[in-house]
């Protein structure tokens, strides 16, 4: 129509998540955390993201196998992160070699933003597994009822495998005889 201009055209959008993974993918991951963490603090509205954005890139950072550098994100975050990034992050905190990582995942476990689900226990069970600390892995089994999930058979074997990994067979074979094959044909029976 005569009179309107036209509407200047915008310019591009830069592909956050292509570049998230580039910098990932040549070794840059602390560049793509301190990336991501300045958008996410920014003043300004038209450059803040909105939460499964922040999500979504979370879950590319996550990739980068970098638990220490997503966890400093996290618990900075301005935004909710979702169940299934807390999860991913608590699985790589968990299957660290070294136990402080294992100690940084029952804390985040415990300081999560929604409520944790079977998933988020068994990556920290796992993780007390691998570090054959049996008493750890059944306070966090003990755990469980307090947010409404029951201890599955699946949540037993890694109590299992902390017993195992103690080289205290008695006690893995009492669990499984007492508590892991009852449980399991109560559900073969529903």
């Amino acid at each position: 129509a005569p009179g309107m201009m036209a509407a200047a055209p915008q310019p591009e959008q830069p592909d956050l998540g292509g570049l998230v993974d580039a910098l990932c993918a040549s070794g840059r991951s602390a560049e793509a955390h301190h990336r991501v963490a300045l958008l996410l603090s920014s003043a300004s509205a038209s450059r803040r993201l909105d939460a499964p954005t922040a999500n979504g890139l979370l879950a590319r950072l996550l990739r980068a196998r970098t638990p220490l550098l997503t966890l400093r994100l996290v618990q900075a975050a301005p935004f909710v992160p979702s169940l299934p990034n807390y999860n991913r992050l608590l699985a790589l905190l968990s299957s660290a070699a070294a136990p402080m990582f294992l100690l940084l995942a029952h804390r985040l476990l415990l300081r999560m933003r929604v409520p944790p689900s079977a998933v988020s226990y068994a990556a920290l069970l796992d993780g007390y597994a691998c570090a054959a600390d049996p008493r750890a892995a059944q306070k966090l089994l003990d755990e469980m009822p307090r947010w409404g999930l029951a201890p599955s058979s699946l949540a037993r074997t890694f109590l299992v495998k902390a017993f195992l990994r103690s080289r205290d067979v008695g006690a893995a074979m009492d669990l499984v005889d007492n508590q892991l094959w009852p449980s399991m044909e109560r559900c073969h029976d529903e």
